[in-house]
């Protein structure tokens, strides 16, 4: 019960983030053309940037839960 009141606030801040972005049909053609501008060099450096801080989080996460005693 305990992760269903993490996961359902994860969902509903995502699915309201995502309709924010995507209610105005302007917006996805406009999100389209700035990626085809976009440098591809930076969009992959974000790409690594945010994969290493996802990797760091699950690792403290892992690490977090295997403490002895919690």
């Amino acid at each position: 019960m305990k992760r269903v009141g993490i996961i359902l606030p994860q969902l509903l801040v995502t699915a309201a983030g995502l309709w924010y972005v995507f209610h105005d049909p302007q917006r996805p053609p406009q999100i389209a053309e700035a990626l085809r501008h976009a440098s591809l060099s930076w969009v992959l450096l974000g790409w690594i940037c945010y994969s290493v801080v996802e990797v760091r989080d699950r690792l403290i996460v892992q690490t977090l839960h295997l403490r002895p005693g919690t």
